[in-house]
């Protein structure tokens, strides 16, 4: 029940049911690796690609404090135009309480990553930012942000635990563009969770967690300009035995309510959703071998649905495989390689467009 209970308040917080608070004692870890991803599209003559090589570090503190650092310097191009140098840099110290039921954590965006871009470039930025493609960087630099939060695991019966949590985020202000001094701030955003996560037996593990999140309105040099919609995000997630290997399929659904917009004289709120409903689901069937490697067929769908004014529809299918291969007693590689297809609408009529993406990373036990 313990054990469970520390899976529970990383699902709360961060919104993943895979990752976990590792049990007492366990060493810290040093993650390297490069992946590449592209995406050709039937109305351009010249992909686009991004190459980045993420670096986390996760590391163990005394009684009940972990420290977590991510960045991800990478290169994202399109014929000329193009983005490149470190993303923002993100350090995190979570505390878990005696008894493993409750954390709070508190993280800061150090703004290292590249902005005032050129207007060109701009539009590259928004391409890598559509939440169909998944580029691992969507968005360089967006400035110094702060991020707390904290989550509290509720034991219901054997096998059952059922949590909530919250976070909040204030981001500070950043300069998107090179034409001149002007200042952008992100509204704050925050965010309540709720979940259950259930053991439905010696080999299967189910969870559902739910999120609803709140913004503030940008800023543009200190005036609002924009608010983005309320979000509810639905996740749910399945780990089961299945034959020798093992299954796990995730499932992700989120909807925005209508956006703000400055129209004249002030912000109104559109008459319209723009924003149309998004489902993602992804699946990998993992088989063990006698000398502690793995295969893994991979699966992935994504099912944007048009907005009301009837666009932003947008639906993507894939397939691949993967593998990990511990190297030494400290050391693991894992690696993926996804093939991805599909269509969108543009401008009223569908576009075709094929991804690939390629990961490799590299785990050091410290």
């Amino acid at each position: 029940m313990k054990k469970m209970a520390c899976a529970f308040l990383f699902v709360a917080v961060f919104g993943q049911a895979q990752v976990q608070i590792p049990e007492s004692g366990t060493r810290g870890t040093l993650s390297i690796g490069p992946s590449f991803q592209q995406w050709k599209f039937e109305e351009s003559d010249t992909p686009v690609r991004e190459v980045v090589f993420p670096v986390s570090v996760f590391f163990p503190l005394r009684n009940g404090f972990f420290f977590t650092g991510t960045n991800t310097p990478g290169l994202a191009k399109q014929d000329t135009l193009q983005i490149n140098g470190l993303s923002d840099t993100w350090l995190r110290l979570t505390y878990v309480f005696p008894g493993e039921r409750m954390m709070v954590h508190v993280g800061l965006g150090a703004p290292t990553g590249p902005t005032r871009l050129d207007t060109s470039v701009f539009w590259l930025s928004h391409t890598l930012s559509e939440n169909f493609l998944r580029f691992r960087v969507p968005v360089f630099g967006q400035g110094l942000a702060v991020r707390v939060g904290g989550a509290l695991a509720l034991p219901i019966q054997e096998g059952v635990i059922a949590g909530i949590g919250a976070h909040y985020i204030a981001h500070g202000k950043f300069q998107p563009l090179d034409i001149d001094s002007s200042e952008y701030q992100i509204g704050n955003e925050t965010s309540l969770f709720a979940g259950l996560d259930v053991q439905l037996g010696p080999k299967a593990k189910w969870a559902i967690n739910i999120s609803y999140s709140m913004y503030q309105r940008d800023k543009w040099n200190g005036k609002e300009i924009y608010g983005s919609g309320k979000k509810l995000l639905v996740n749910t997630a399945l780990t089961a035995g299945l034959g020798t290997g093992i299954f796990y399929a995730n499932l992700n659904w989120r909807q925005r309510g209508k956006n703000e917009y400055w129209i004249q004289t002030g912000l109104e709120t559109e008459e319209k959703n723009s924003n149309g409903a998004q489902t993602e689901l992804d699946v990998f069937y993992e088989i063990p071998q006698s000398n502690g490697m793995v295969f893994r067929v991979l699966g992935t769908g994504r099912f944007y649905a048009k907005n009301e004014y009837g666009v932003g529809e947008a639906n993507v299918g894939g397939g691949g495989l993967g593998m990990g291969v511990p190297l030494t007693p400290v050391i693991r590689l894992d690696a993926n390689v996804l093939y991805l297809s599909g269509q969108r609408k543009t401008n009223g009529e569908n576009s075709a467009m094929s991804g690939l993406d390629i990961m490799a990373n590299l785990t050091f036990g410290l």
